[in-house]
């Protein structure tokens, strides 16, 4: 892990270890198929692909921006509500999704997800890695200090997610129960 201060300066920390696990190709074979029924359970819940006119962004479809939106509603402006996100008319497109070969997926798992990496108030790295095995409750965050060292694992409950970090070492947890949405502070030990 590669650290990079304000100032430039770049810290190069030692590995951290991870139980790493190999994908054979029937592994791979089975990733691909699971995400493609996935994907056909989600329907019309599935992420929407939405095309605009470029505005100096990367394009695609003959000049075209391309938007993934996902989620569920709730959104600034007062759209949404509670059900999943809607296309409104004219705006997304249905595109048709191409999966990769399994013979292009890596030979093992990654450590954890792109977006999976939060900092604390105390400079400390939170990293959601995947689990290596089925576990008991909720995620798992890895807590890995400036000098590279990892000092702390912690679990979170069971349908919470981390939406941010307070002062002395509080944690805030965002959740969903009865329709309703929620934040938390927690603190760790």
């Amino acid at each position: 892990m590669d650290f990079t201060s304000s100032d430039g300066t770049r810290l190069s920390a030692p590995k951290i270890p991870f139980e790493w696990q190999r994908l054979t190709d029937e592994d791979k074979v089975a990733f691909i198929d699971s995400v493609k029924a996935a994907r056909e359970r989600m329907g019309a819940n599935a992420p929407m692909v939405a095309g605009g006119a470029a505005a100096g962004g990367a394009s695609v479809d003959g000049g075209r921006q391309v938007m993934i939106f996902e989620g569920t509603g709730g959104l600034p402006g007062g759209a949404g509500g509670d059900g999943p996100l809607r296309a409104q008319a004219g705006a997304p497109r249905a595109f048709q999704v191409n999966f990769v070969a399994p013979s292009e997926l890596p030979d093992y798992k990654p450590a954890f997800f792109a977006g999976s990496v939060r900092a604390d108030a105390q400079s400390n790295l939170w990293i959601r890695t995947i689990p290596t095995a089925a576990i008991a409750g909720g995620p798992i965050y890895d807590v890995i200090n400036r000098q590279g060292q990892l000092v702390d694992r912690v679990q979170i409950p069971a349908g919470r997610t981390i939406a941010g970090f307070g002062a002395n070492g509080a944690v805030y947890l965002s959740g969903r129960e009865n329709n309703q949405a929620f934040v938390e502070r927690a603190r760790v030990r």
